[in-house]
């Protein structure tokens, strides 16, 4: 039973260290649907960095309108795009798949 209990509080702090986006994070969009080769823009806002979640094997890049896209390498990876600087404007997610698919998208002020 003690074993048991130390192995659960292990995995919890494991998955708290690993799934959990970086102190700072807002979450601009949840689970949202996006087509293949399209677009999803988040809100107007100051910014530095902007990440993409994908569910699934999708290609979705995290890109900041009228600066910058970053892709991953692989499918199901997630993308991020860090700038050098803070800008206004708006953080958004183009899916590079072919098919429809399900995102998270978050920025970093």
């Amino acid at each position: 039973m003690r074993k048991q209990t130390i192995i659960l509080l292990a995995s919890l702090a494991c998955f708290g260290a690993f799934g959990v986006t970086s102190a700072g994070a807002v979450e601009y969009v949840n689970h949202v649907k996006v087509e293949g080769g399209a677009n999803y823009f988040g809100p107007y806002v100051l910014l530095y960095d902007s990440e993409t979640y994908p569910y699934g094997t999708a290609i979705g890049c995290a890109g900041v309108r009228g600066v910058g896209l970053d892709c991953p390498s692989n499918s199901g990876e997630v993308a991020n795009l860090v700038l050098p600087w803070d800008v206004e404007a708006e953080p958004y997610i183009h899916n590079h798949a072919t098919f429809t698919s399900y995102f998270n998208g978050y920025y970093f002020s």
